[in-house]
């Protein structure tokens, strides 16, 4: 044990009940302070057999930010015989828990005691970490361009708790990297649009608060967070994303629903705006997206590929094509693409939250002239033999041959 020494906490939570506790060696100190920011004094008690002091804060910290504190020790002589300063982080959230928390660090850099200049701390607030070394991490937080972090095995002499530069260091989750700064984002592969969570969010089944939700029918995301998606469809206020398939969420999947302000969507080095309007798909029955316009039982497994119930696709384009509907759509579809035919008796559209007819056009091809009480006949042609009866009867109507204008 030191002659004084400060032991935690290094992170509280503001308007939260705070102990702070240290050691002293009671043979040569007599009397230990404590004094925020060297200005206001603190009161200590003293456990001289078990060599304690604490700090009871009944209501903690009313102001979040790095708070620093002088702590000293004096001998029976009033000579002071240990004198340091600490630091404690008093943040407005929690510290991020995750499983699986590792961050290396990319170059050598410092771990230190406060969010500051290296060359404005003491030694006793930092200490030197080497390029490729691996820290287990049990919780985080991001302060500016500084990791606040809480380390499974305590790094003396700063601690458990402290601080890293953050584009020194490679933050991972599950072995998945995060990135915080745009400019440090990855190139997503070929045929895959990049999704970054901007937000601490949700992930989840159905576009709904997540309030509403049971926690199977929901998974966490961490700011910074990112993952390459095969598409994306707007759905009330959420975007439905198709996550590859080796970066799907264990124990939920790789298909869901995100709140549109807390992530974006980058597709060919362009950020894509949240579309309220975009007309979309959804899956009424299991069906089948093709190649070309003909019965499924007639295509190779290379020409098709499933549709789930309930799934929603975002829609570019479409139009008609014989009996089937022609779309492109907002979903690449690995070995596939996005452009394929579906059955329209399997599938509904809607647009700005409502239902969205993709109607069949009417083409006219007769006459543009023709003279006065002659005997003519009007035709046109229907691109989709399985229309409407009231649709069929226009066109017997325009093509009756005996009928005047």
């Amino acid at each position: 044990m030191g002659v004084l020494t400060y032991l935690t906490p290094q992170q509280v939570l503001i308007n939260t009940p705070t102990v702070l506790e240290g050691t002293y060696n009671p043979q040569q100190i007599a009397k230990v302070s404590v004094a925020a920011e060297d200005r206001f004094p603190l009161p200590v008690t003293v456990n001289a057999s078990e060599g304690l002091w604490r700090v009871q804060l009944n209501n903690g910290f009313n102001q979040a930010g790095i708070r620093w504190f002088r702590l000293k020790g004096t001998n029976s002589d009033g000579q002071v015989v240990g004198d340091r300063t600490f630091h404690v982080t008093v943040s407005q959230k929690p510290l991020i828990e995750a499983d699986d928390l590792k961050l290396t660090l990319k170059q050598r850099t410092w771990f230190k005691a406060a969010p500051s200049q290296s060359n404005q701390l003491a030694d006793h607030q930092k200490i030197r970490l080497e390029a490729g070394e691996t820290l287990r991490l049990r919780r985080y937080t991001l302060e500016g361009n500084h990791l606040g972090v809480e380390l499974e095995s305590r790094r003396s002499p700063v601690g458990t708790f402290g601080y890293l530069y953050e584009p020194h260091t490679r933050l991972e989750v599950g072995g998945l990297p995060f990135y915080f700064t745009e400019a440090s984002l990855p190139e997503p592969p070929s045929g895959t649009l990049l999704l970054w969570v901007t937000h601490d969010t949700r992930i989840k089944q159905i576009p709904e608060s997540s309030t509403l939700l049971s926690p199977g029918q929901q998974a966490e995301l961490l700011k910074g967070q990112v993952f390459f998606i095969r598409g994306y469809a707007c759905v009330s206020g959420h975007y439905r994303v198709s996550l590859v398939d080796d970066m799907a969420i264990p124990g939920f999947g790789n298909s869901g629903f995100l709140y549109n302000l807390h992530v974006r969507i980058n597709q060919d080095s362009t950020w894509l705006a949240f579309d309220p309007n975009q007309v979309v798909m959804t899956i009424l029955r299991e069906t089948h997206f093709k190649k070309r316009p003909a019965d499924s039982a007639t295509l190779s497994d290379s020409e098709k590929v499933s549709l789930p119930p309930t799934r929603i696709y975002g829609v570019q384009r479409y139009e008609w094509e014989a009996s089937y509907l022609k779309l492109t759509l907002t979903e690449n579809f690995p070995g596939f693409g996005q452009t394929g035919y579906v059955s329209p008796d399997f599938v509904e559209f809607q647009k700005s939250g409502r239902p969205f007819l993709i109607a069949p056009t009417l083409n006219y091809t007769g006459p543009n002239e023709v003279l006065v009480k002659t005997s003519t006949t009007l035709t046109g042609r229907l691109p989709n033999p399985k229309l409407h009866r009231s649709e069929r009867g226009l066109s017997q109507n325009l093509n009756h041959p005996h009928r005047t204008l």
